[in-house]
């Protein structure tokens, strides 16, 4: 992963603004770059570390969070989209970054113009919610795209897992191809 994103993490590589460890980043960065441009969706962006990290890997993302909840209150998600977007133009990204505050259980996906390659869910981590988010966007995700969910596993010690996600998440049928700390990847066969 390139130098410039070391940003992302707290003096020991843990979470800090991207709220994912340095192996779960480097995962998902490397798939992205992996890729010639791919898009990406994410559902969750909270303080947009993930974002950053996509977009800087060569994705184009459109990134949908609802800014609501315990971390973000008084108005925080707008003022945390204000920051990110000040980091994606020095980082030469923004033009690459699409940010949508709204209810990712609900938009209409159709609205999407192109087929996702790679989809991010790190959303709503209750059970229903993270089922709502995959079966509302998993028909945009095109054969031979990847499913990432994050906080689904303990891939590793100290690994972030929430019960709710790991339970849904054990119910894809899709075909699983790698875990990585709390980040659980699928690929769409078809």
């Amino acid at each position: 992963m390139d130098k410039k994103l070391d940003f992302l993490f707290d003096e020991k590589g843990g979470r800090f603004l991207i709220r994912m460890c340095k192996d779960e980043a480097e995962y998902l960065y490397n798939l992205v770059k992996s890729m010639n441009k791919p898009n990406c969706v994410e559902i969750g962006r909270y303080q947009g570390g993930s974002t950053i990290l996509m977009a800087y890997a060569g994705g184009k993302i459109f990134s949908i969070d609802l800014h609501v909840g315990k971390f973000v209150i008084n108005g925080m998600g707008k003022r945390f989209d204000a920051y990110l977007h000040g980091i994606l133009s020095l980082l030469g990204v923004r033009q690459n970054v699409k940010l949508k505050i709204g209810d990712s259980q609900n938009y209409f996906t159709d609205n999407l113009k192109e087929t996702v390659d790679i989809l991010f869910i790190d959303g709503d981590h209750r059970y229903e919610g993270v089922k709502k988010d995959y079966e509302n966007w998993i028909k945009t995700v095109k054969p031979g795209g990847h499913v990432l969910f994050h906080d689904a596993c303990k891939a590793r010690p100290g690994a972030t897992m929430v019960a709710d996600v790991k339970r849904f998440v054990d119910t894809v049928p899709l075909k699983r191809v790698h875990e990585v700390g709390s980040v659980v990847h699928f690929i769409k066969e078809k």
